[in-house]
């Protein structure tokens, strides 16, 4: 049996403010032939601090997503976790791991809300996940 391969997916976005949003979704566990993807975000004025907050190197991050732009990222950040479970195969799951209490609601009212994939919520843990039903090219 071959081993499964899966290659990360990253997105860059310069902000009106000067900004930098990264999103990240990248291979974490490999369950036979199926694998869990890992989404990760980070804002910063320095692209440099997002790649190091991403790459666990640091643990803080001096711009917060609040203000002006904070809509803009969460709702971008929603846009492409949607656009990936599309594409990622049929069988595998995204893993979502929030920051913050307020992080989670946003992200778990959205869901609620405007999704039609069904969303599993872990409150203890302020996670969420979903399984893949397969591309749809």
């Amino acid at each position: 049996m071959k081993r499964v391969k899966r290659k990360q997916k990253v997105k860059t976005f310069k902000l009106k403010d000067n900004s930098y949003l990264k999103l990240r979704l990248y291979p974490k566990i490999y369950t036979g032939q199926n694998c869990v993807w890992n989404f990760g975000a980070a804002v910063s004025k320095s692209l440099k601090q997002v790649n190091r907050f991403l790459a666990r190197r640091t643990s803080k991050i001096r711009n917060k997503r609040t203000g002006r732009q904070g809509f803009l990222t969460f709702s971008l950040s929603a846009k492409f976790i949607r656009h990936w479970l599309n594409q990622i195969p049929e069988g595998d799951f995204i893993f979502v791991q929030c920051d913050t209490e307020k992080q989670y609601q946003i992200y778990k009212e959205w869901i609620i809300r405007k999704e039609e994939n069904i969303w599993f919520f872990n409150d203890s843990l302020l996670s969420f996940w979903s399984q893949s039903k397969g591309c749809t090219m």
